[in-house]
């Protein structure tokens, strides 16, 4: 028995294989969120910040999709953000390899789970799909936890346990389904290359938080965030006139 929820997505009592496929969107935002912990906030960022690259990288090699005019000037501003911020970084990102290569990977696989997505016959919910990819992903997520954790009992702090509150509800829950319904709504670079603001945030919040310094060229960088989704905003604002 199905339905129609929505965010246009009929829901699915079993997960399709294609459901499946997308757990790499999930695998992707778990994995960009552990290269936090073994880089600087922002620098973690603008790794999977290079999402909407991706997002266009595979969405002209698997399915062709034209990349043309106001698309391409917003993803030259998107990707001059990112670099403003990553070049400075480099010798930060000697001294912390491991959370430079995780940022890649999960924007790598958040833009292939939206590609499949956007393109695949994805028969669930937005809150369903999200339930799976969170049930799926949990049994490498455990393995890893239970590899690379030291068996120690603790007890965790209060702090620790509203972190872990807000992470699971917040950008995991709210996020996903948030942006399944994104993606529904919106062309799949259009929608990717939102995520270009991600590192803004991470920058600011880590300026206010935790001191990180915030500068001319961060400054720069999100000028350059902010023309590329204006040259977007524009544009379907006019069409929807």
């Amino acid at each position: 028995m199905r339905c129609r929820s929505r965010v246009g997505y009929p829901i699915a009592r079993r997960p399709s294989p294609c459901s499946m496929v997308q757990t790499a969107s999930a695998a992707g935002l778990l994995t960009s969120l552990n290269s936090a912990t073994y880089a600087v906030s922002k620098h973690a960022a603008i790794a999977f910040a290079e999402m909407p690259l991706w997002a266009a990288l595979f969405g002209w090699l698997f399915y062709r999709e034209p990349l043309r005019g106001r698309m391409l000037i917003a993803l030259a501003f998107g990707a001059s953000g990112v670099a403003l911020l990553m070049v400075p970084s480099f010798r930060d990102y000697a001294d912390a390899p491991l959370g430079f290569v995780l940022g890649l990977t999960g924007g790598a696989g958040w833009a292939l789970g939206t590609i499949v997505l956007k393109r695949g016959s994805v028969a669930v919910s937005a809150s369903v799909l999200t339930g799976w990819q969170l049930l799926i992903t949990a049994l490498p997520c455990s393995i890893g936890a239970a590899w690379f954790g030291d068996w120690q009992w603790f007890v965790p702090s209060t702090q620790s346990l509203i972190v872990i509150a807000y992470i699971t509800v917040v950008p995991i829950l709210i996020g996903n389904v948030c942006w399944i319904a994104i993606v529904g709504l919106l062309p799949t670079q259009v929608a990717g290359l939102s995520a270009i603001a991600v590192p803004m945030v991470a920058m600011v919040s880590g300026a206010l938080m935790h001191g990180e310094p915030l500068g001319l060229t961060q400054w720069l960088a999100m000028a350059c965030t902010a023309l590329a989704l204006g040259l977007l905003l524009v544009k379907r604002s006019g069409a929807s006139h």
